[in-house]
C-alpha cells in the first residue's frame, strides 16, 4: 500500500465489506437509531483510523499525512466521511467500550434505553452516571446550639468535665476559651461587688461609732 495514496482496491475484501456495510448502515440509522448500530459505526471508524495510520506510517491519528490517507480511503464511504467529528469521536468511544457501555445501558429502564440511542447522548449520560463523588468537606464537627447553651451556663464543676472532654472533642477548645473568659469576668464582677459591700460596711460601722 502506498504511503501517499492508500488504494481502496488493495484493502482486504473483509475490510472493504465492513466499511461499506457501515457506510450503508449510517444512512439507514438516521431513520431509526439504535446504540448497537452506532457501535458498529464506531468500529468502522476505528478500522478506518488504523488503516490510515498504517498507510502513512504514523503512530498517532494526527498530521497532514494521516489526514490525507484518511480522506483518500473515506472517498469510498461518503456517509462515514460526512459525519461530524464530535459524533464520530463518540461513536469510536462507544465501539471501544461497547461491552461495558452495553451492560450499563441494559441496566436502565426501557424508556431510558430508548431515549439513549445516540453515541453523544450515551457518552454524556454514561460519564454522568460514573462520575466520582465529590469529596466531603473537611473540618471539625460543629458544636450544637444545645452544647453552646450548656457552655454559656457553665459552672466550675461542669468546666472541669469540659476540660477533660476536650481531650477527645477538640472542637470544644474555642468554646472552652470563651467559657473561661466568662468565668473570669464573672469573678471580677463578684470581687468588685464584695469590695463595695465591705466598704459600705466599714463606713456604716464608723458612723455608729
Amino acid at each position: 500500500m502506498s504511503h501517499d495514496n492508500p488504494s481502496w482496491e488493495e484493502l482486504p475484501p473483509e475490510e472493504q465489506n465492513e466499511l461499506q456495510l457501515a457506510d450503508g448502515l449510517l444512512e439507514r440509522i438516521k431513520k431509526g437509531e439504535t446504540l448497537e448500530n452506532w457501535s458498529k459505526i464506531g468500529r468502522a471508524y476505528n478500522l478506518l483510523q488504523a488503516l490510515a495510520m498504517k498507510s502513512c506510517g504514523s503512530n498517532a491519528p494526527v498530521g497532514k499525512g494521516y489526514n490525507h490517507a484518511w480522506a483518500h480511503l473515506a472517498r469510498q464511504l461518503p456517509h462515514l466521511k460526512g459525519l461530524d467529528k464530535a459524533t464520530r469521536s463518540h461513536a469510536m468511544w462507544l465501539a471501544r467500550d461497547w461491552e461495558i457501555v452495553k451492560a450499563w445501558h441494559q441496566s436502565l429502564r426501557v424508556p431510558e434505553q430508548l431515549r439513549i440511542n445516540h453515541p453523544t447522548t450515551a457518552r454524556r449520560r454514561y460519564d454522568a452516571a460514573h462520575k466520582a463523588p465529590a469529596p466531603e468537606k473537611s473540618g471539625p464537627p460543629r458544636v450544637s446550639a444545645k452544647e453552646h447553651q450548656a457552655i454559656n451556663n457553665v459552672t466550675p464543676a461542669a468546666l472541669a468535665d469540659l476540660i477533660c472532654e476536650t481531650h477527645t472533642r477538640p472542637e470544644y477548645r474555642k468554646s472552652l476559651v470563651a467559657a473561661l473568659q466568662k468565668i473570669m469576668e464573672r469573678d471580677e464582677r463578684q470581687d468588685a461587688l464584695e469590695a463595695k459591700a465591705q466598704a459600705r460596711s466599714k463606713q456604716s460601722k464608723r458612723r455608729r461609732a
